[in-house]
C-alpha cells in the first residue's frame, strides 16, 4: 500500500506529499489501541483475535478500491491500520505459547524467523503491488490483495479451525449422548 497509494492519490487528487502523509497517519492511529488488542487476545486467545484481525484487513482493503477524496480514505485507511494491528499484535505471544507447548527452547530463532518472514514480505510486497498497480491500477490492485487476504485466511488458520471445531465437537458430545 505504501508504495503505491502516493502515486494513485497525487494522480486521482493531486495530491501534495504533506496532503498524503496526513491521509496515511490514519493507517498508523489504530496502533494506539495495540494495548487493548494484546489485553483482548490474552483474555479469549490469540487465535480469535487474528482471526478477526483477518477479517476487518480483507474489508478494509477491499474497500480501498472506493474512495474518490481524501476524507473517503480515512475510515477504510483506518480499518486498515486496525486489522494489521489486530493480527500481528497476538503473532508473538502465539509463538511463545506455541513453543512452551512443544517443550522447545529455541525463542530467538522462532523469532528471527518471524522477522526474517516480515523483512521479506516487507521487501517483495511493494514490489509485487508496484507491478500490479502499473498493469491494473489501484482499484484492482487493492480488489487483488484483499482477495488474495480472503483465500489465505483459511490456510493461515486451518490447524487452529481444526482445534477449535475438534474442542467444540468433544463439548458437545456429553450433551447429545444424554439426549439419546
Amino acid at each position: 500500500l505504501e508504495p503505491i497509494l502516493p502515486l494513485y492519490l497525487e494522480d486521482l487528487l493531486h495530491a501534495t506529499p504533506i496532503q498524503t502523509g496526513l491521509v496515511l497517519v490514519a493507517a498508523i492511529f489504530p496502533t494506539l489501541f495495540a494495548s487493548v488488542i494484546g489485553y483482548y487476545a490474552d483474555r479469549v486467545g490469540h487465535f480469535y483475535v487474528s482471526l478477526l484481525g483477518m477479517v476487518i484487513f480483507a474489508v478494509a482493503t477491499l474497500s480501498l478500491a472506493l474512495p474518490t477524496s481524501f476524507l473517503s480514505f480515512i475510515l477504510p485507511l483506518a480499518l486498515f491500520g486496525l486489522g494489521s494491528c489486530t493480527i500481528l499484535t497476538p503473532l508473538l505471544p502465539a509463538m511463545a505459547d506455541v513453543v512452551n507447548k512443544k517443550g522447545w527452547n529455541c525463542y530467538a530463532k522462532t523469532y528471527a524467523l518471524y522477522n526474517m518472514t516480515y523483512s521479506l514480505s516487507m521487501a517483495a510486497g511493494p514490489i509485487l503491488a508496484g507491478f500490479i498497480f502499473e498493469d491494473f491500477g489501484f482499484q484492482w490492485t487493492m480488489i487483488m490483495f484483499g482477495v488474495m487476504i480472503i483465500v489465505a485466511t483459511p490456510v493461515i488458520f486451518s490447524s487452529q479451525v481444526a482445534s477449535v471445531l475438534a474442542k467444540w465437537r468433544g463439548a458437545q458430545s456429553p450433551t447429545e449422548s444424554s439426549d439419546a
